[in-house]
């Protein structure tokens, strides 16, 4: 696990006037010389220095571990995940994770939602009263930009909501939640939150090199609301400020610790850097006068105007801080200490918390390889490689990664979007984790690893699979009437406003029947994503029983509701025989009776809920 050290930001500590610092005249790096360069998403992806996944290993078990790997599981049907099982994983990946703003393989709708990448329009929209607009007028206020939670809500929904682009905003929470992290509890408004991940994620759809993306990064106002050094100036041959960001430009934007000349970095690096932070003005300003600026302005009559001597060259002076950040950026991603460190703070998050001394090596070989350097096409090219397929490779989930995931694979369409009926604010709420107040602060969320050795974390999911199951089985929305009372329908069932149907994706067999043995090994697939591997004796037990209404005791044998079944136990002839006969059962779950579907759907419900208890959805292996 790579550990950084170092001094943060947060508030602009750490203050210092002085001169210029020392000077190390070495190799010349002209900023003029690096030109912005924005491309649309390849058709073909490069395989870099990662050998391929055999095409032979490339099924639907492969492309599932890619979607739970990098799009919360993503809702593509089953025939598009069998579509792309088919296809050469050359092919597959482009069309399963790229830098659209709405990709309808990966997320289907019935409805049109913005083609954008922005928080803050997906905002406007959900919280306006657009036809297409699926959100209950209740639930609007929850997405207007004067909600403090406002990019929470909005980061979520954009995750759950079918028609957009889940692993894109995988990227997003990587980039403004991990690597080039801020926090909402430190003193960074919604908007200029917002704005942070907007002007980010946009340079990542448009396929910008990833030096870019770094560049963009340290411009935002909200980074410098965090850091401090909007309030820099070099005024009158003195610096005033602080280092603070300069130090981690260096080390969390790019991954340079200074390992390469300690004494030159901190003498001379890291206060030239300093100086390049000069005159970024963004300010508080009163409600009235509109809140804090979401944008820097970049300012030239307090900015340092002399060469920078950084990483052992020289950048050429400039008006502004604009310019100077991305030839920092530029010359900083081709740094030894970035070309090693980088590429593994990418794949240590997304992919592998066990990576072999032979992987590492791939993966920096292919990440020095590869130019201009893309986030999307590095991680396309390592979702199909053999060092992720690979037995070897054991990913732990973070609590956002494990609670994302379930609500993700929680909504069948839209619909379920509405009432918000998957919010899942609360459960992390319940693991002291909340999107945009990363834990570490500006160096991040929680960590696979922490979650992995944190036993609270399982018993408060498995508390909410025992004892709060509503999440999981509540199958309808009732409305009451003008005099408080439910409304219901001729049959006496309370009339509904929302309705679960997890008929619309859970497959029936030939004869249009929903057999309990089908739709639990179908549920054991789609949340664990392991192609039932892990399917054995007693899960398979439990399903059926729970598909069928009852706990497995119950269901065996109702005058001993305590019994406690083995594997072994439940191989035995009689037992087995109970089990193969309950999994033959026929599900309602599209019955014309009201009841009765709300019913099976709730069962479903029952069946999910103990397969999120399971050791099996808090980490993910690679084969």
């Amino acid at each position: 696990m790579l550990i950084f050290f170092g001094s943060c930001g947060g508030g602009g500590g750490g203050s210092t006037t002085s001169s210029n610092p020392p000077i190390d005249n070495n190799t010349s790096a002209n900023s003029d010389d690096n030109q912005s360069s924005e491309t649309t998403n390849s058709t073909t992806v490069q395989t870099l220095r990662f050998n391929v996944i055999d095409d032979t290993q490339w099924d639907e078990s492969a492309v599932k571990r890619v979607l739970d790997a990098f799009a919360y599981g993503g809702h593509a049907t089953d025939a598009q995940i069998q579509k792309w099982a088919n296809m050469s994983p050359q092919a597959a990946i482009v069309e399963m994770l790229n830098g659209d703003a709405t990709n309808a393989l990966l997320s289907p709708s019935n409805s049109t939602l913005p083609d954008t990448v922005s928080l803050e329009l997906l905002a406007n929209f959900w919280s306006g009263n657009d036809g297409q607009n699926f959100l209950d007028q209740e639930k609007r206020p929850n997405y207007e930009l004067t909600n403090w939670n406002i990019h929470s809500n909005s980061w979520m929904l954009s995750v759950m909501s079918r028609g957009l682009n889940p692993f894109l905003h995988r990227l997003g929470l990587w980039e403004t939640n991990y690597h080039m992290s801020v926090n909402a509890d430190a003193g960074v408004y919604p908007l200029p939150m917002l704005h942070h991940y907007d002007n980010i994620l946009t340079k990542i759809a448009h396929d910008a090199p990833y030096e870019e993306v770094i560049a963009q990064g340290a411009k935002n106002a909200a980074v410098a609301y965090q850091y401090g050094h909007n309030k820099n100036l070099f005024k009158d041959g003195q610096f005033k400020g602080n280092e603070d960001f300069a130090r981690e430009y260096h080390q969390l934007f790019l991954g340079i610790l200074g390992d390469y000349n300690h004494l030159y970095h901190e003498e001379t690096t890291i206060p030239y850097t300093a100086r390049a932070l000069t005159d970024m003005q963004a300010n508080w300003h009163s409600t009235q006068e509109g809140g804090p600026d979401s944008e820097i302005t970049f300012g030239s009559e307090n900015h340092y105007t002399g060469d920078l001597k950084i990483l052992n060259s020289t950048i050429a002076a400039a008006s502004t801080a604009d310019t100077q950040l991305d030839a920092i950026a530029a010359l900083g991603i081709m740094h030894q200490e970035s070309l090693k460190n980088l590429p593994l703070m990418i794949v240590r998050h997304f992919g592998d918390d066990n990576l072999s001394d032979a992987t590492v090596a791939n993966i920096q070989a292919s990440w020095e390889a590869m130019n201009p350097k893309s986030l999307i096409g590095f991680l396309q090219a390592y979702a199909i490689s053999t060092d992720f397929h690979s037995a070897s490779r054991f990913k732990y989930s973070t609590s956002i990664d494990r609670v994302m995931r379930i609500a993700n694979l929680m909504v069948v369409d839209n619909s379920d979007n509405a009432y918000e009926q998957y919010n899942p604010n609360w459960y992390l709420g319940h693991e002291s984790i909340s999107i945009f107040r990363p834990i570490h602060d500006v160096f991040g969320h929680q960590t696979s690893l922490e979650a992995s050795g944190n036993a609270n974390l399982f018993q408060v999911n498995y508390n909410r699979s025992v004892e709060r199951t509503y999440y999981y089985t509540n199958s309808y929305n009732a409305i009451k009437d003008a005099n408080g009372e439910y409304a219901k329908d001729s049959e006496g069932n309370r009339v509904a406003v929302w309705e679960k149907d997890w008929s619309k994706i859970i497959p029936a067999n030939s004869n249009g029947d929903y057999l309990v043995q089908d739709t639990a090994l179908w549920l054991w697939k789609r949340f664990i994503g392991d192609g039932g591997k892990h399917y054995g004796v007693l899960e398979k037990a439990h399903l059926v029983a729970l598909l069928n209404g009852k706990d497995l005791a119950l269901f065996i044998d109702e005058s001993k509701p305590l019994e406690v079944y083995t594997p072994d136990r439940l191989a035995t002839s009689s037992i087995a025989i109970k089990i193969d006969d309950g999994g033959i059962a026929k599900m309602n779950l599209n019955s014309d009776t009201v009841s009765k579907r709300r019913e099976a759907n709730e069962r479903v419900g029952l069946a999910i809920a103990f397969i999120v208890a399971t050791p099996y959805i808090y980490a993910q292996e690679g084969k």
